[in-house]
């Protein structure tokens, strides 16, 4: 008997108190046999590093048998290993083959897996990928060569156990019968026009990219951000509405742990980043705020003050703009609450 566990979670909320159905598969749904894919998931994710470096060979030498679920969790567990290369390279397999076999399901409720899987997996990675646009247009040009001349020896209704039609099969007394997927003579066209469309799309969305780093500049990624800046003097004075920070030399520090330091002073100092390290991280630990950087919007909290939040826009100069900043600077822009700009900061990296 085979239980759908694994894609498929109901929730029933009542008086704040939550209980979990597991639903048995019927039917059709009977057929989709994930065990052996689930194992692999949970071996990846688990604590046993001697299981989990046998699964990773395993899966590597039989990519073609294993399902994008894990696919995707192979992806994270070389990031974590600090193969970020291998980890975008399987990441984005994983990605398409997701895409295909959603192009495959007949059952549109459950094409919503994909999604979910990319918001799971593709944080971290899409991060580090996109802050070398030369590297992931390479990536993306092999991957969509790997899965174009590889065949899937895995089920592809895999997806199905996503969608209310498996749930739906599983709540009622019949068992379902209708057809999961599309005719199986349109499957090569179908998987033709998927990568078609996955790479063209991706390339464009890259080449995008880089003309707009090409011509101004854009949001920062956190990697952009971590280390020292020095606030630089605005060519332009009154562009502030307001100075809450009025000490004209200020100097911060943005830490891999989520952590932005800062220190202000009546007069300049040439601090190196050994100094400002030093100096921050001899502060008191309450001397610290939280940051979150979430596309081009910077969250800050201060942590002796829980109600204090700023919220700044925030990006990195791709070329020298005469009278203004130079490539690489940072602008950042505080927010009056209103969606109107009170505070304009100019920060130049030490490095």
């Amino acid at each position: 008997m085979l239980l759908l566990t694994f894609l498929i979670g109901f929730t029933i909320i009542c008086n704040a108190q939550t209980t979990e159905i597991k639903i048995e598969a019927k039917g059709v749904f009977k057929e989709i046999d994930v065990t052996h894919h689930n194992e692999a998931i949970e071996i990846l994710k688990g604590e046993n590093q001697k299981s989990k470096k046998k699964m990773i060979d395993i899966i590597l030498n039989n990519s073609n048998d294993y399902n994008p679920p894990v696919i995707y969790a192979l992806s994270k567990e070389l990031y974590n290993q600090d193969k970020k290369d291998e980890a975008m390279y399987w990441f984005y397999v994983a990605q398409l083959r997701a895409r295909y076999d959603a192009n495959l399901c007949m059952d549109n409720s459950a094409k919503q897996g994909v999604s979910i899987l990319n918001n799971e997996y593709g944080s971290e990675i899409n991060e580090y990928a996109f802050k070398d646009l030369d590297k992931l247009e390479k990536t993306v040009t092999s991957v969509t060569a790997f899965v174009r001349s590889n065949e899937e020896n895995y089920d592809h209704r895999w997806l199905n156990l996503h969608g209310m039609w498996a749930i739906m099969a599983g709540l009622e007394e019949q068992s379902e019968t209708k057809e999961l997927s599309q005719p199986k003579d349109k499957w090569v066209e179908i998987k033709k026009k998927t990568i078609d469309d996955y790479y063209n799309g991706f390339i464009e969305y890259v080449k995008s990219q880089k003309k707009s780093e090409n011509e101004a500049g854009g949001p920062p990624v956190k990697q952009q951000l971590i280390g020292f800046w020095k606030m630089i003097e605005l060519p332009n004075k009154e562009l502030n509405k307001v100075n809450p920070w009025p000490l004209p030399y200020q100097w911060f520090g943005f830490y891999e742990n989520g952590k932005i330091y800062s220190i202000m002073e009546e007069k300049d100092s040439n601090y190196s980043s050994n100094d400002l390290d030093k100096i921050f991280r001899d502060l008191p630990k309450e001397k610290a705020q939280n940051f979150n950087l979430t596309d081009q919007f910077l969250t800050i909290n201060n942590l002796e003050n829980k109600n204090h939040q700023e919220l700044w826009g925030v990006n990195i100069f791709a070329a020298d703009i005469e009278g203004l900043a130079k490539k690489g600077d940072l602008i950042m822009t505080l927010d009056d609450g209103k969606g109107e700009v009170k505070y304009y900061r100019l920060l130049r990296k030490i490095n």
